[in-house]
C-alpha cells in the first residue's frame, strides 16, 4: 500500500485540486484578468482503469499550433523540473 501523503503538503499546490476546482480556478482567473488568454488548450486525462483515457479540447488553434505548444510546454517543464525557472 501507498504511504498517506498529507493533504495539507499540497494546499498551495495542483495535487489536491480536482478537475472541476481546476477548471473553476482557470475561468476565474481570466474573468479577473489575472490571466490573459485569447487561445486555449485543456487537456482531460483518466486513468481509472489503469490505463490512460486521453482527450482534449481547444479554442482558436489549429492542430499544428497545438503540437508546437505542447512541444514547447514539454521542454518548459523539464527545465522547471531541474530547478532552470526557479
Amino acid at each position: 500500500m501507498a504511504e498517506p501523503i498529507e493533504l495539507s503538503d499540497y494546499t498551495n499546490s495542483s495535487m489536491s485540486w480536482d478537475v472541476e476546482g481546476m477548471l473553476r480556478h482557470s475561468i476565474k482567473q481570466i474573468q479577473e484578468g489575472k490571466r490573459d488568454a485569447n487561445k486555449a488548450i485543456v487537456v482531460f486525462l483518466n486513468d481509472d482503469d489503469g490505463a490512460w483515457d486521453i482527450g482534449y479540447t481547444q479554442a482558436q488553434l489549429s492542430h499544428s499550433e497545438i503540437i508546437s505548444i505542447l512541444e514547447t510546454l514539454k521542454h518548459y517543464l523539464c527545465l522547471e523540473m531541474v530547478g532552470y525557472y526557479e
